[in-house]
């Protein structure tokens, strides 16, 4: 493998992306934020891939080696290249030999022994990377499969004891069963969101949006006037950047996950309105005396120290008074945002089955058009 010169040009690799008008990911008003689909991610994938193999003219399993081993990092790839390639072949696992590539080498032998199971097998089917240890099919087939089921096939090794010889894209597709085949390129995809260090993208969360991810630009929302990291989704799913909650703009993330913290907390406050004095908390189930705050044993077995004309156990009443008070307050204010958030959620289905449900009127009639049925009901 020839090590190519340095760039004449050094041409910024996002102009690669901005160039192309194949390329335009749906931006939202703020331009904080854009929301990708599964076209648009592969776009940008193949942009870096052709990238790498426009500047170092390698095979384009090389180009993925690279890039996945630095997490789709195309600037930092290059610069690392260019400034030691012996320590970036060595750390991806490539030859420092100009002759040697990745592959499967013709062996000139009629039989030769497999290293793992240690049968002779014809020289068409045995198989090496480019440090030449034999292995049959089989066995490539069980190593390569094992390895993408347990999400180890991005960085994979030669099955021989301390060889460091990568197993590159194309060994990987001609070795692999079939499923695995798929699993793999499900992996690699996703692993351009998963494992990007260059630009800022995640999966939206919700739980039936699989398709969609959300490329956000933190720095112009820092320096906007009103810091916000509230994206939305195109499946309608509004959520926090940052952390990963449900869209909280103004409240900042901590102030926001204490509040959740508060609302989700086992407290159970108790109120008496009539009966006796026997109390049980119905989450612990602790039973106790209303007037003095003992147990209830306690008190049955020793007599109740606590009566309406004791001075301590009335200071006490009123600070459990005073308590409930603010419990009662803070739980008011809980429910009026939370009947204003089931308002905003229900305004939010009703849009979603507006744009599901075409309405058709004539006179005297409606007709309503269900697109997954592509029926006509009157």
């Amino acid at each position: 493998m020839s090590l190519p010169s340095r760039m004449e040009n050094d041409d910024d690799y996002s102009s690669i992306v901005d160039d192309d008008d194949d390329y335009s990911p749906i931006a939202e008003d703020d331009n904080h934020f854009s929301v990708l689909n599964e076209s648009d991610i592969k776009h940008l994938q193949n942009n870096g891939i052709n990238h790498i193999l426009s500047v170092l003219s390698t095979s384009r399993s090389t180009a993925c080696l690279l890039l996945t081993n630095y997490n789709w990092n195309v600037p930092q790839a290059l610069e690392s290249w260019f400034d030691n390639p012996q320590k970036v072949q060595k750390t991806i696992g490539l030859s420092n030999q100009p002759h040697l590539e990745l592959g499967f080498p013709n062996s000139s032998q009629t039989l030769t022994m497999c290293h793992i199971c240690f049968e002779t097998f014809a020289s068409d089917k045995i198989k090496s990377s480019w440090c030449g240890h034999p292995f049959c099919i089989n066995c490539w087939n069980q190593y390569v499969d094992i390895n993408i089921d347990d999400l180890n096939c991005f960085k994979l090794r030669c099955p021989q004891p301390s060889c460091n010889a990568a197993v590159d894209q194309d060994m990987i597709h001609q070795l692999a069963s079939k499923s695995r085949k798929i699993k793999y390129d499900q992996f690699f995809f996703r692993s351009y969101v998963e494992n990007n260090s260059d630009r800022k993208l995640k999966w939206c969360p919700a739980p039936n949006c699989c398709c969609y991810a959300i490329s956000h630009d933190q720095l112009l929302s820092e320096s906007s006037p009103r810091f916000n990291n509230d994206v939305t989704c195109h499946c309608y799913h509004s959520f926090c950047w940052n952390c990963g909650e449900e869209a909280h703009t103004p409240v900042d993330c901590e102030t926001f996950v204490k509040w959740r913290r508060k609302i989700s907390s086992d407290s159970e406050l108790l109120r008496k309105n009539q009966g006796c004095r026997h109390m049980r908390c119905r989450l612990c189930k602790f039973s106790f005396c209303w007037l003095c705050l003992r147990d209830m044993s306690i008190c049955i077995k020793n007599g109740c120290s606590g009566t309406l004309n004791n001075v301590q156990v009335w200071h006490s009443h009123q600070e459990i008074y005073d308590d409930e008070m603010l419990r009662t307050n803070a739980k008011n204010c809980l429910d009026k945002y939370t009947y204003y958030e089931i308002l905003r959620k229900k305004a939010l289905q009703n849009l979603i089955e507006m744009n599901s449900t075409a309405y058709i009127c004539w006179p005297h009639h409606v007709w309503v058009l269900f697109p997954a049925k592509d029926n006509y009901y009157k």
